[in-house]
This record gives structure tokens, C-alpha cells and sequence, in this order.
């Protein structure tokens, strides 16, 4: 079984708000998410999804 882990551990792990985290799962731009009832599981191997990793960069940069 694959390791999952949840939004606000993706967040961390990412740099980014459990927000802008929730808002990729929604727009199925995570790849291997899968949302059981009302909780978001993101696969422990995903990568950060290219909107995102702009909006790391850019608030770095600032």
C-alpha cells in the first residue's frame, strides 16, 4: 500500500498554506489524490504541482 499523507502535512512539506494545498486537490492538479468522505489523501511521493511551485518562488523572491 502506498504511503499517504494528509493536507496540512503536504503543506508543510511543500512551503505552501493547507489552503492553496486543498485548492490543487480540488482541481485534480495532484497527481494519485484520492479523497475519501470529507478528507483529501495525497500520495507521500507527489511533487509539488508547477502553480504552486511559482507561488514558492515568487514569495521567496519578495
Amino acid at each position: 500500500m502506498k504511503d499517504y499523507m494528509t493536507i496540512p502535512e503536504a503543506a508543510i512539506k511543500w512551503g505552501v498554506s493547507a489552503q492553496q494545498v486543498r485548492r490543487e486537490c480540488e482541481k485534480s492538479r495532484i497527481r494519485g489524490v484520492i479523497r475519501l468522505s470529507r478528507r483529501w489523501f495525497i500520495p507521500a511521493d507527489a511533487v509539488l504541482p508547477p502553480e504552486l511551485e511559482y507561488a514558492v518562488i515568487k514569495r521567496i523572491s519578495a
